[in-house]
């Protein structure tokens, strides 16, 4: 009997716990859902900041959520704030928010969404940087490398130390040598551009443009800076006054002894092309070098030579592409009078050319005598070496002979320093 009564008053106990714990925890509950049931909207998804000058842009996806219609951008410790109504399709939209006049500096922007009862997504958030006069203040141009002139002094090659991280290229403004403005667009990847027609006493500009970061929302761009060219020699006609036969014994393949008295060496430098009379004849008997043969010439100072004009005898069909007139020929330089070939440096062989292509010994067609009276232009390689002598090593003449004919020789160059 004592047993039970003991076993009833536990299960007394244990009865009234459990009634009491049911009440706590529908007070508890009821806590939370008096005022009624909590709503929470779908929060911004897929935050991005583009950060841009005094600017940003801050954009999000909209998922799913359809009750959305609202939202608010807080920023600066949530001193400033922007809201707007957005709204939804059925599709993921984005939104889009400009922050103008923004101080330079790095934000923290939150995003609220609301429905239009009121009711708030949690937060969400995305760190953005701003930019502005600090930024600006650390840019600065390209550093140019190497200025060369190229081209027969034409044009400026320009190298250039590689780009920076931020650069994402410059522009190069100058006046070109026919008065007109250029601007050369220069990629991060090019470390070498050629500026065409160049002016000999010209100099260029540079401006280069920077994105901060890859999102950024503007092009930074340093102001445009002067670029000094120092300046090169002028290319200038050869001074003939001064050159002269340069004394050489002939030896081997060198042969300076003229055909006559009246086709001497110097007929090469008397600028007359138009008359039998006009042209140098190089000894064509028996005791003439077989081809190649070569002569020289003194030009009276050290020059870089870069361009020749030369002039067969072509004043009639007798002799033009016919004779000794150099159909294939070789120019050599050097700083040393002599006959020995291993003195003399080649700069170019060149080739007469021919109109009509016809071959010897048809006469010269209408074409064949305007194109060789108005002379054979050739150009050399760039170099900045000078030489004094000059050396013509005619290794073919048109008419096939063993001597060599012709009526003037022009050169251009620069000076150069003894």
């Amino acid at each position: 009997m004592k047993n039970n009564r003991f076993l009833f008053f536990l299960a007394l106990v244990m009865l009234m716990g459990f009634q009491y714990s049911c009440k706590d925890m529908d007070y508890t509950y009821r806590q939370f859902v008096e005022d009624g049931e909590t709503i929470y909207v779908s929060k911004a998804d897929s935050i991005v900041v583009r950060g841009g000058e005094k600017r940003a842009e801050v954009r999000w996806l909209l998922l799913s959520d359809p009750k959305v219609t609202k939202y608010k951008v807080y920023w600066n410790n949530r001193k400033d704030s922007i809201e707007g109504a957005v709204q939804k399709t059925e599709e993921v939209d984005t939104v889009k928010v400009m922050l103008n006049n923004l101080a330079e500096g790095v934000y923290e922007f939150e995003i609220f969404l609301f429905d239009k009862s009121g009711n708030t997504s949690i937060k969400s958030s995305k760190i953005g940087k701003v930019y502005g006069e600090r930024y600006q203040s650390s840019l600065y141009n390209r550093i140019v490398r190497s200025l060369k002139r190229v081209n027969q002094k034409e044009d400026l090659e320009v190298g250039w130390v590689p780009a920076d991280n931020g650069m994402v290229y410059s522009d190069v403004k100058y006046e070109n040598a026919d008065g007109n403005e250029v601007v050369s667009r220069l990629k991060t990847t090019d470390n070498l551009i050629t500026l065409p027609n160049f002016p000999l006493d010209g100099d260029f500009y540079i401006r280069t443009a920077f994105l901060p970061d890859t999102l950024a929302l503007d092009t930074f761009y340093v102001d445009y800076e002067k670029v000094e060219v120092p300046r090169g020699p002028i290319e200038i006609l050869l001074d003939k006054s001064l050159w002269k036969n340069p004394g050489i014994a002939n030896s081997g393949e060198y042969n300076t002894t003229s055909n006559n008295s009246n086709a001497t060496l110097v007929k090469l430098w008397d600028n007359i092309t138009d008359a039998t009379s006009a042209g140098y004849f190089q000894m064509h008997n028996t005791s003439s070098p077989d081809l190649p043969n070569s002569f020289g010439i003194d030009l009276g100072a050290k020059y870089t030579l870069t361009k020749l004009k030369l002039h067969h005898l072509a004043h009639n069909t007798t002799w033009a592409y016919k004779q000794g007139n150099p159909k294939r020929f070789e120019i050599y330089v050097s700083n040393t009078a002599t006959a020995n070939m291993a003195d003399w440096i080649k700069i170019g062989e060149f080739e007469t050319e021919r109109p009509s292509g016809l071959a010897f010994p048809a006469n010269a067609t209408t074409a064949d005598l305007a194109f060789a009276t108005a002379g054979f232009d050739f150009t050399f390689p760039e170099s900045e070496d000078g030489y004094r002598y000059f050396y013509l090593r005619n290794l073919e003449s048109w008419a096939g002979i063993k001597s060599t004919t012709v009526a003037e020789i022009t050169l251009w160059g620069y000076a150069a320093a003894d």
